[in-house]
């Protein structure tokens, strides 16, 4: 039995996707303060008893409205069968509109895959996660160059055309806007300076984001230069900024990255990181 998820089994709802969540992908699972609504439609998966066997919940928030898409922050069921999956996929479907696209990401290898193929996903693209020792490193700064430690009321605007504009070919990419970012910040745990702004002479060219992750490492990225400015060694600059920060505070660091983004993905391993595991991102056309 497919139920729509309402306050007399939310709880039920969130102990289900932080139990089996990480099976798939653990980046967006609800949290304590979840409330399922219109921009995060959620269905459960009863059986017979009425225990909860699957769960399925989107992303619609403003700007992936805007996109026309939504990820999936959990899309899962312990009964591993195709059915199951679909009747979840089918409730989803029927709570949404003028959406043209769902997906989320798995971990590769896993009977998830074969699932999500039969019921018509397909294979969109991998993602690396990296992750990097507390090793050192140096940083020599051009004279034209310095950083600013982020402000939310002077640089939010800044923040978001730098982050729309650096990733606008990546795919994946959903522009943000200042609003977007308010809510972004007041739910990360971001130390100080763990957010920074390039400037050359007098121009924001590029920035890092980096926040304190559940698992006590710091998480770096996005990680941004201006088209104009990109192969210019400025993200080298940013990264390894971000890094002595992580020498700082005494913390390996962690970071995600396409794997068509070659350029990106050869920085990383030239400074250090080296892949910790991979993810896949699969899509349902709508």
């Amino acid at each position: 039995m497919i139920k729509k998820v309402e306050d007399s089994i939310l709880k039920s709802f969130i102990e289900y996707s932080r139990r089996v969540g990480p099976e798939h992908d653990d980046s967006y699972l609800p949290s304590d303060d979840f409330v399922a609504d219109e921009r995060h439609p959620s269905v459960a998966l009863l059986n017979e008893e009425g225990k909860m066997i699957g769960a399925a919940s989107l992303i619609l928030e403003d700007h992936y409205r805007k996109a026309r898409k939504g990820r999936f922050m959990i899309f899962h069921s312990v009964t591993s069968q195709a059915e199951a999956y679909r009747s979840l996929l089918n409730a989803i479907k029927g709570m949404i509109s003028e959406i043209d696209e769902v997906y989320l990401f798995v971990s590769p290898e896993q009977p998830i895959q074969s699932i999500l193929e039969e019921i018509g996903f397909s294979l969109e693209r991998y993602s690396f996660i990296l992750k990097r020792r507390l090793h050192s490193v140096s940083l020599e700064i051009p004279n034209e160059i310095h950083f600013v430690d982020f402000d939310p009321e002077t640089h939010g605007e800044i923040y978001c055309n730098i982050i729309n504009l650096a990733f606008a070919e990546i795919a994946g990419h959903l522009d943000i806007d200042q609003e977007w970012l308010r809510r972004f910040l007041l739910r990360s745990n971001v130390p100080s300076s763990g957010i920074q702004l390039l400037i050359k002479v007098d121009e924001p060219i590029g920035l890092f984001f980096s926040e304190v992750n559940e698992d006590g490492l710091l998480e770096i990225g996005p990680l941004a230069v201006l088209p104009n400015y990109q192969g210019q060694g400025y993200g080298r600059l940013l990264l390894r900024k971000a890094l002595l920060l992580s020498l700082d505070l005494g913390l390996e660091s962690v970071l995600s990255v396409n794997a068509e983004n070659e350029k990106a993905l050869s920085l990383y391993i030239e400074e250090g990181f080296e892949k910790a595991w991979t993810k896949v991102c699969y899509k349902l056309a709508l």
